[in-house]
């Protein structure tokens, strides 16, 4: 069989080979497939998987792991805001998610986030749990005379 001759599996079709090296065809064929469609391929943001995508609103589902993003930010899908609009909005989350971290402590009990905002460092959540707002031990009663751990009632 000649190397030069690329035969197809549709009976007596013959094309000759340009390119002589097969692996090399392959590398120009891979190629050229990228440029053809380089503004539609992306990889999931989630599993890195590659794939072709034809969507106008670049809303795209990964078929591997059916992660719904966007292929231009590559961020999970915001329908209705653009990239931009969404960038703000996932900056003002972060800074939000900032003051709530550093202005607010979790219960030791039920795990949900609780804010002093004055008074005395016995604290009192919702779920009835009673802790001491700077070390996070339960409160006792004598939390404050007995205290091995250095907390003033009031700071």
């Amino acid at each position: 069989m000649n190397k030069d001759v690329l035969y197809c599996e549709i009976e007596d079709i013959m094309t000759h080979c340009l390119i002589p090296d097969i692996n090399m065809f392959n590398m120009y064929s891979e190629r050229l497939t990228f440029k053809t469609f380089e503004d539609n391929i992306c990889e999931c943001p989630k599993c890195q998987c590659e794939m072709i995508s034809f969507d106008k609103e670049y809303k795209t589902t990964c078929p591997k792991c059916m992660y719904l993003f966007c292929r231009k930010c590559r961020e999970q899908w915001h329908e209705g805001k653009t990239c931009e609009e969404w960038a703000t909005h996932k900056q003002q989350e972060q800074e939000d998610m900032e003051w709530i971290n550093s202005n607010t402590k979790k219960c030791p009990s039920c795990g949900d986030r609780i804010q002093k905002n004055g008074g005395c460092n016995h604290m009192t959540c919702k779920c009835g749990y009673e802790f001491c707002w700077l070390c996070g031990v339960k409160y006792t009663p004598e939390h404050w005379s007995n205290n091995t751990t250095g907390c003033k009632q009031f700071t």
